[in-house]
């Protein structure tokens, strides 16, 4: 009994098969690493966010503290000036000390609106701190989740990833290199280096293939397409299986 050998265009379709599998592969895990690097730069921002705020709350404080310790001082030398009415009897003197009380006053008005405002800002920044730490704690959570949930599908693609290159390896030792080297160079170009013949063309460019060619094909060898430099090969199943989806 003899073994019926394998036509090579089968293993090149099957490596065809193969790498295109392995691409999809790696175009998600791109893109899943991609996702993980973006998810844990917005961890540090939010955080940097949150020091930022923080910051500014120590700022508004010392406004306050600075704004009271000012109203202080002027309601300080407002007693003063009044105790000194008591010991103030010429008209000028009166007079003076008077209208130095009345500026103090108007001072002390200003400096109590400044010190509202300052309270204000405090409350503001201090309201928008207990917010963030809720909402940013929520959003922190979510996104280790989402970065822990990435990473173990990271790690299923890469394991398929390598099941695949395996699997690649398997098929080409199978082929002789002359052929393993010529598909090799097509994949430098391009996506689909073997394709099939469909109706005497080729199924990727149309090219119509002449009849001695085609029994080239029919006889399960290889050729190239005189039009896009395909590797080409013919599959009666694969023929008739198109022509029945055509109907």
């Amino acid at each position: 009994f003899f073994m019926e050998t394998q036509p090579i265009w089968r293993n090149l379709k099957a490596l065809g098969e193969i790498d295109h599998r392995r691409e999809q592969i790696q175009t998600k895990i791109e893109s899943i690493e991609k996702q993980i690097n973006e998810e844990k730069i917005v961890l540090p921002e939010i955080q940097e966010a949150m020091q930022e705020l923080g910051r500014e709350h120590i700022n508004a404080k010392k406004s306050v503290d600075s704004e009271e310790l000012k109203a202080e001082n002027l309601r300080a030398l407002e007693s003063k000036k009044k105790k000194m009415l008591d010991n103030v009897h010429k008209p000028k003197e009166l007079e003076a000390l008077q209208s130095e009380l009345e500026g103090i006053v108007n001072q002390i008005a200003e400096q109590e609106d400044v010190l509202i405002k300052s309270w204000h800002n405090l409350e503001k920044i201090s309201e928008k701190i207990e917010e963030g730490k809720i909402k940013n704690k929520e959003r922190i959570e979510q996104l280790e989740k989402e970065i822990v949930e990435h990473e173990k599908e990271l790690v299923n693609l890469k394991a398929g990833l390598s099941s695949i290159n395996d699997e690649w390896n398997k098929v080409i030792e199978n082929i002789p290199d002359e052929w393993s080297n010529k598909y090799k160079n097509m994949c430098e170009h391009l996506s689909d280096p073997i394709v099939s013949v469909l109706n005497e063309s080729c199924s990727a460019c149309y090219y119509i293939v002449p009849s001695q060619n085609m029994s080239q094909l029919k006889k399960g060898e290889i050729i190239s397409c005189r039009n896009c430099y395909r590797l080409l090969y013919y599959d009666e199943e694969e023929e008739k299986d198109t022509q029945s989806e055509a109907y």
